[in-house]
């Protein structure tokens, strides 16, 4: 039971940390790309 319960919490904090990898790659792009544009 306790194993189960580690395996769900694994998957979540993997979940929450590949989003927030996401948002930081997209935020990465978006300020790379207005410093293009004023460049």
């Amino acid at each position: 039971m306790s194993l189960n319960i580690k395996n769900q919490r694994y998957k979540l904090n993997y979940s929450l940390l590949r989003d927030q990898g996401i948002i930081n790659l997209s935020s990465f792009m978006l300020i790379y790309l207005s410093k293009y544009r004023h460049n």
